[in-house]
């Protein structure tokens, strides 16, 4: 549906929890990246809600081997530089490929996993998670799970965070099953990230509807539990 036609107030989000299912109004669906870009100085979430989609951009504009779809790569998955990143490589990326657009973020000095971590942890507070949000929650989740299972094989697969490059997160799921096959707690967390987060989160509707659709409980829920493996 056209985006021009949507009135939020008509727009209900249903959401389930353990006694009730109630119908929340839906909010900034119209446009969410203009949005986002539009208010990216006044909340480090919007800036990681964008990270997936302008490395999609220039994946469709200049290709896998360009330099910021790379770098913004390792803000998704875990990679030999993802610890070192800061918010200033972020908006130094934001600048370059939305140059007709402010953008000057705060903290820039700050560690870009540990942000996402804390956005993250922010989302858990919110009682109807937005799409922005569960964007956020479903990077942390992933990063998480990743740095959890690259900790726990790195002794056993000498730099695996190299050597792992496509649909990383399932890969290093599949590993970590081959060597702690009997770990099914952990196991069970795992499948839950592969099946509640995309792998990739595309600039079409079709994409992202999934997290339109996910239960916010269910985000928050997980990423807590990921955040406990540790």
């Amino acid at each position: 549906m056209n985006s021009r036609f949507i009135d939020n107030k008509k727009c209900y989000v249903a959401e389930k929890g353990d006694s009730e299912i109630s119908l929340k109004e839906a909010s900034n669906i119209t446009l969410p990246i203009k949005n986002w870009i539009k208010n990216i100085s006044t909340d480090e979430k919007y800036a990681i809600a964008l990270i997936p989609f302008v490395r999609n951009v220039i994946e469709y504009t200049k290709g896998n081997n360009d330099l910021n779809y790379k770098l913004l790569t390792s803000m998704l998955h875990l990679k030999s530089d993802t610890h070192t990143l800061t918010i200033f490589n972020l908006e130094t990326i934001l600048k370059a490929e939305l140059p007709n657009d402010v953008i000057n973020l705060n903290n820039t000095s700050n560690k870009i996993y540990d942000t996402i971590k804390s956005c993250s942890t922010d989302c858990l507070s919110s009682n109807s998670p937005t799409l922005d949000e569960k964007i956020v929650l479903s990077i942390g989740i992933r990063l998480q799970a990743e740095d959890f299972i690259v900790e726990k094989l790195r002794n056993k697969i000498p730099d695996i965070d190299k050597k792992i490059q496509k649909c990383q997160t399932g890969s290093l799921v599949g590993k970590y099953k081959e060597f702690y096959p009997l770990e099914n707690k952990v196991i069970d967390i795992l499948d839950r990230v592969n099946l509640m987060t995309p792998e990739n989160i595309h600039l079409n509707s079709f994409m992202y509807e999934p997290l339109i659709d996910m239960s916010g409980e269910h985000l928050c829920k997980l990423y807590k539990d990921v955040s406990q493996l540790r």
